[in-house]
């Protein structure tokens, strides 16, 4: 019997995971979860699936000492439980696992599940990134566009890096609360309702869509309104640009909720500015839903499964604002063709992306460890 470990430092809900994980259960493996929480959303589905959990302690940053500690437990987590592969999950693990994989006969495998990114937030050249990238022996990417991204501009060799489609059990994707969605929904009723999620970071763009709302509002007189899902550093200016712009009575800020369903369900267009991603989550849940979306050309894996107007509306990073209002215009006066479009993305999502297509992939890659 073989067994698997997760190691991973978030506690929100990270349904790829979850969804990998219940594959390895289902074929008979042992499976655990090495995290610094024990009562997270993310441990707690983990849990349910029958995954084993291992708390051990955050380090501190900056702190060598604590550094040695956190790899040490990694060591001994790996050879009491006696793990096969170790599947690390974003940079802080990622660091860590590099280290303790020279210590223990446990393969390493660290997920990449972005881009640029390292490169746009000046973190690329941190001996920590370096050392990461330099000495990991397996590492599996999430988009086509990201092995490409590693080879050419941080001379990762090919044969270390295999891509692999996020994949998920859709059957088990998530509970929608319809007293809630009914809710949202008579929230300003009859106005169309624009949503946009992620992180209110700078690369995200979240104030294009402040500016969509402007001008459908101001300029066209149309009744919309605007929710934000997610958190970061703009969102303070973001409530300043919507006073100033006296839109305060027609935006939402919701932070980061578990319960996106229900929003996606409870609103009528999508609005993704984002300039950062790799294999973009939100646009799946938006599938899901079968929500009309608006993305960006040559981000992340979109052009490999986004079609203009056929799944999705796809437009010029530079234009996206000007885009974004004709669509949203064009949506109120026949929504027919934009729902149609979502219900074809439904459609692919869970052809491309479910556990079910990816797990192959997986097996054979722990196998040939």
């Amino acid at each position: 019997m073989i067994n698997v470990a997760f190691y991973t430092p978030v506690s929100f809900r990270c349904r790829d995971i979850e969804s990998l994980a219940s594959k390895f259960i289902q074929e008979g493996m042992n499976v655990f979860l090495i995290s610094y929480d024990a009562d997270g959303e993310f441990q707690k589905a983990c849990n349910n699936l029958g995954v084993q959990l291992i708390t051990i302690e955050k380090r501190k940053p900056g702190s060598f000492r604590a550094l040695l500690k956190e790899v040490k437990s990694v060591i001994v987590c790996c050879k009491n439980r006696n793990i096969k592969v170790l599947y690390s999950h974003l940079e802080p693990t990622n660091f860590v696992s590099v280290l303790a994989q020279w210590f223990m006969s446990t393969k390493v495998i660290i997920f990449r599940h972005h881009i640029d990114e390292a490169a746009l937030y000046k973190f690329d050249k941190s001996w920590a990134y370096r050392i990461t990238y330099k000495f990991a022996r397996t590492i599996i990417c999430v988009s086509r566009q990201a092995k490409t991204y590693m080879i050419k501009s941080e001379g990762v060799p090919e044969e270390r890096i295999k891509h692999i489609d996020l994949g998920y059990d859709f059957r088990r994707y998530w509970t929608l609360d319809r007293a809630n969605i009914e809710r949202l929904r008579l929230r300003n009723a009859g106005a169309i309702k624009l949503i946009t999620a992620g992180r209110l970071t700078s690369f995200k763009r979240p104030v294009l869509a402040l500016e969509v709302l402007k001008h459908l509002i101001h300029a066209k007189g149309m009744d919309v309104t605007l929710t934000y899902l997610g958190a970061g550093e703009q969102e303070s200016d973001l409530r300043s640009l919507a006073e100033k712009y006296q839109l305060q009575q027609n935006v939402y800020f919701e932070g980061y909720r578990h319960n996106v369903a229900d929003y996606f369900h409870a609103s009528d267009f999508l609005l993704h500015p984002s300039l950062l991603e790799s294999s973009c989550v939100v646009i799946k849940e938006a599938g899901l839903a079968r929500l009309p979306v608006i993305v960006c050309k040559g981000v992340g894996d979109f052009d490999d499964y986004m079609r203009h107007e056929q799944n999705g509306i796809v437009v010029e990073p530079g234009r996206f604002v000007e885009e974004a209002i004709t669509h949203v215009q064009q949506f109120l006066n026949d929504p027919g063709p934009y729902r149609q479009q979502a219900v074809a993305l439904h459609d692919l999502i869970e052809r491309k992306f479910s556990i079910e297509t990816v797990f192959d992939k997986h097996l054979t890659l722990i196998q040939s460890m």
